[in-house]
């Protein structure tokens, strides 16, 4: 009886054929194996550092928590879908509604020639406030007008005494125009003016002036009498505002 491999059987004719066949099989059957030995290796070592802790349920805990895990990914990312399909309608539905909206309340955008649209913000301040003419008692204030897309432009002015953090802050309201006269105030004393611009859509910041008022009048209807050829007698009113505080005086004068 003759060994063989099917129809083929070894002779003194092709017996280096035959070894060579026998070899090349052996060497692919020799390193598959190590590959895989190597495989089942690795997996029986990772499953020996699960094991480390010598818990028999940690297998089954550790699957029951992946399929927790998997469960919750897959609640979440059905979550998220609906909540984005849910905002993308909404934000439709809003859109049109929008728009169904503003065509109802006004027609084209279009703008004429040389017209131009502005924010309805409140007026800028007035620009160079200066003091025009000052006396005892009153202050003649003058400004450039505030730009501002509103031609009903009004303006207000409050002053106080500067060093008088206390006192009373007087006010000014609904000025037309560039300029005031402001009576009410003492004389010989110093005063901050704050004056701001208003629309019908708010007030402006204000615009700060400091100013001093002049000494109080001098005196009035000062009368000389001839009392002898070298006398006279002078006399005079006091002003003719705020004179509580002034007394009416006389002087005698001889030569």
């Amino acid at each position: 009886m003759i060994p063989g491999f099917g129809d083929f059987r070894p002779s003194h004719h092709n017996i280096w054929t035959t070894l060579a066949v026998v070899l090349g099989g052996v060497i692919l059957t020799t390193m598959c194996m190590d590959v895989v030995g190597r495989m089942y290796l690795k997996e029986i070592h990772y499953l020996g550092r699960k094991l480390k802790s010598n818990n028999p349920f940690y297998l089954i805990r550790e699957a029951k928590a992946r399929r927790r895990r998997a469960a919750m990914a897959s609640l979440l990312a059905q979550l998220a879908r609906g909540m984005i399909f849910a905002h993308k309608d909404y934000n439709e539905l809003s859109r049109k509604k929008s728009k169904k909206k503003r065509a109802k309340r006004r027609g084209s955008h279009v703008l004429p020639n040389e017209k131009f649209m502005f924010a309805r913000l409140p007026p800028d301040p007035p620009s160079d406030c200066q003091v025009i003419s000052t006396s005892a008692y009153s202050v003649r204030i003058a400004w450039a007008p505030a730009f501002s897309t509103e031609s009903d432009l009004t303006y207000n002015i409050r002053y106080r005494l500067k060093h008088n953090e206390d006192g009373k802050i007087r006010e000014l309201r609904g000025i037309k125009g560039n300029a005031v006269e402001i009576m009410s105030v003492d004389s010989c004393s110093l005063y901050e003016f704050r004056i701001t611009a208003v629309s019908k859509y708010g007030e402006s910041k204000p615009i700060y002036l400091v100013q001093y008022t002049e000494p109080q009048l001098s005196p009035q209807h000062i009368l000389a009498t001839k009392l002898n050829p070298n006398t006279i007698e002078l006399t005079w009113e006091p002003p003719f505002k705020r004179t509580h505080d002034v007394k009416t005086g006389g002087l005698t004068a001889m030569s």
